[in-house]
């Protein structure tokens, strides 16, 4: 039998699944933010002290099968468009700040232990997954959550690279374990680890 796909409708509920299993008032960072309609839901339902939205808004050709590739912004100027738009929506907001940096780069911003939670739904490549939670994790504090978005997803070639990305991590980190729910993977940090 072959891997079980979501529909819209679970994938939909599990983000907000996500969103009412995060604590409110807390340091968040959302990492790939797109045109901000995730990042305005969280600011609704969870009201963060503070939520740093990260994203480079780099439109990338070479994933013309992807939303930043060509499916749905068609140039950089699509990208910049989308960018203007998130600075607008959260302009009133003194508890949002955006980073317009790729992932990596802006996670060398903070401090370790900064974030009460980071939900991460930036590149889907699984060396991008990768890359993201090894530069974030430390970021988070002691029994801090990091919510990896599109757990189910298929790239290109067919693989579940997010999936593929997470594991890698958890191997990596022997005795990490996380659990999936409805195309969300949960990884908690726990409140002492080992040196």
């Amino acid at each position: 039998m072959g891997p079980v796909m979501l529909t819209r409708l679970q994938l939909r509920l599990g983000r907000l699944y996500a969103l009412f299993t995060l604590p409110r008032g807390a340091v968040a960072a959302e990492i790939g933010v797109w045109a901000g309609g995730f990042s305005r839901r969280i600011v609704q339902l969870r009201q963060p002290a503070e939520l740093h939205l990260i994203d480079p808004w780099q439109f990338m050709p070479q994933f013309p099968q992807r939303m930043y590739g060509g499916t749905v912004a068609a140039s950089q100027s699509d990208m910049d468009r989308l960018y203007d738009d998130v600075r607008r929506r959260f302009a009133g907001s003194a508890s949002v700040k955006i980073h317009r940096r790729g992932s990596p780069d802006a996670a060398s911003e903070f401090a370790d232990g900064y974030f009460d939670w980071i939900y991460l739904d930036g590149d889907h490549s699984r060396e991008a997954v990768l890359t993201d939670l090894v530069a974030w994790f430390p970021k988070l504090k002691p029994s801090g959550m990091m919510v990896c978005d599109d757990y189910t997803w298929v790239d290109e070639q067919g693989e579940r690279s997010v999936k593929i990305g997470i594991e890698a991590f958890l191997k990596a980190t022997s005795g990490r374990t996380g659990r999936a729910v409805l195309g969300q993977f949960f990884i908690a940090k726990p409140s002492q680890e080992a040196d």
